[in-house]
């Protein structure tokens, strides 16, 4: 079966690069597609979740959000760490790219999980940090 999610951030981020070419003459074409890529965001982020384990990171947010990220370490064998997608025009780099923390390039994601309930804290005998 295809994975929609990763077709639509593969178009996502084809009209994101098409909005940054440098030959652009007009502001409106640049315009419209930054707001074509947004309102495809704004799709993506209404569809159900696709599941709740790792995920290709193709299908990540681009919008710094913050993930979780892994890849495999030729050494250290599967890492993860906290993530999120960056771009920065000042050093060249219009495609987004993702670091981890700690260095390291994710090849898949996950969303943070939320924090334990109130209810689930109350009960544990852990000490809240300071």
């Amino acid at each position: 079966m295809t994975d929609i999610r990763a077709e639509l951030a593969a178009l996502r981020d084809r009209w994101r690069a098409e909005g940054a070419r440098k030959d652009l003459h007009h502001a409106t074409m640049v315009i419209g597609w930054k707001i074509c890529a947004d309102e495809l965001d704004a799709l993506i982020a209404r569809l159900p979740p696709a599941e709740t384990g790792w995920q290709p990171i193709a299908t990540a947010p681009k919008d710094g959000t913050r993930f979780v990220g892994g890849c495999h370490h030729k050494i250290y064998g599967w890492i993860w760490a906290s993530c999120q997608f960056y771009q920065d025009d000042k050093y060249g780099m219009r495609e987004p790219y993702a670091v981890m923390d700690g260095g390291g390039e994710p090849t898949y994601w996950m969303p943070i999980p939320a924090p334990p309930s109130a209810d689930t804290l109350s009960r544990s005998p852990a000490k809240e940090q300071e």
